[in-house]
């Protein structure tokens, strides 16, 4: 079977964890918004980016924990809700919500263990007070290496970036001591501080894309808007134009070296559970069986 095949299929069962996830969100009266790569896929081919394999969504933290306290009691049990509360060996400060029985991980990370179903992520969008300053930075710096800190201890693979610079190497090791439990009661204590304070900035600590690329008005997310993925409406920020550039920059530029999907699935071990024979079928099939 080609491998276009094996991603799409991780990108249909992603779909139909955003379509119930966001029914979830639905009922409990919760905002979200499509965000980063699945945002601009939205909007430049209202579906996929022809070589993601993930769905990244957001909400306000009061909604965060609201739908954390809540969800599990909606959303069936085809799916397993990971985070720090109901995952000892969670490496991060967001939730995904995973797909039970099927399997997505790095290979080097096989080792690892906890829950590592296929899945989509939801960040929290916390308050702010300022645009980042040189000193928010360097307390940045030390909770990035701390939550990199906690990754290794939980048996994930060593990062290089630890020690790239002998400040990282130094603060590795004065950090190493420290149980796990208290990095994840320090670093979520700093990411809610600025909460409830009505500042007009917000951010996504968790970004991949830096604090000051998502340091961002809180109008930028607004009142949803509706847009098509994959033939579905889902909610993205009122001004997506400028959350999209500020990401970006000219969004609608489609990348002059296109990724070989041959092998975008290679870093990672798959298993799909009981979705396997799916792999057999066409799209219009796979979308039935699956409820889309």
């Amino acid at each position: 079977m080609e491998i276009v095949t094996k991603l799409r299929l991780v990108q249909l069962l992603c779909l139909k964890c955003l379509v119930d996830t966001t029914n979830v969100c639905n009922k409990l009266n919760i905002d979200y918004y499509l965000i980063a790569g699945t945002l601009l896929g939205a909007v430049r081919n209202k579906g996929f980016i022809p070589w993601d394999s993930d769905i990244d969504i957001c909400m306000f933290r009061k909604d965060y924990e609201h739908f954390i306290k809540n969800a599990p009691e909606l959303l069936n049990e085809d799916y397993f809700i990971q985070n720090d509360i109901s995952d000892p060996l969670n490496n991060t400060f967001f939730t995904k919500v995973r797909i039970r029985g099927t399997k997505f991980r790095e290979k080097r990370n096989k080792a690892l263990g906890g829950e590592h179903g296929i899945y989509i992520d939801i960040f929290p969008i916390d308050e702010i007070e300022e645009y980042p300053t040189k000193s928010k930075f360097y307390l940045l710096k030390i909770v990035r290496i701390l939550i990199r800190l906690k990754a290794f201890k939980n048996g994930k693979h060593f990062s290089a970036s630890l020690t790239r610079s002998i400040y990282s190497y130094i603060l590795f090791c004065f950090f190493f001591w420290i149980p796990i439990k208290w990095i994840n009661i320090s670093i979520e204590k700093y990411f809610r501080r600025e909460n409830g304070r009505e500042f007009d900035l917000v951010t996504n600590y968790n970004s991949k894309y830096g604090i000051l690329k998502q340091t961002m008005n809180k109008s930028i997310y607004g009142k949803p808007q509706r847009i098509i993925f994959e033939n579905h409406l889902f909610k993205i920020p009122q001004k997506y134009k400028l959350w999209l550039t500020n990401i970006y920059g000219n969004y609608m530029m489609k990348p002059s070296k296109i990724p070989n999907l041959s092998k975008v699935l290679n870093p990672y071990y798959i298993d799909y559970g009981k979705y396997k024979n799916l792999l057999d079928e066409n799209e219009d099939s796979v979308y039935k069986t699956l409820g889309l």
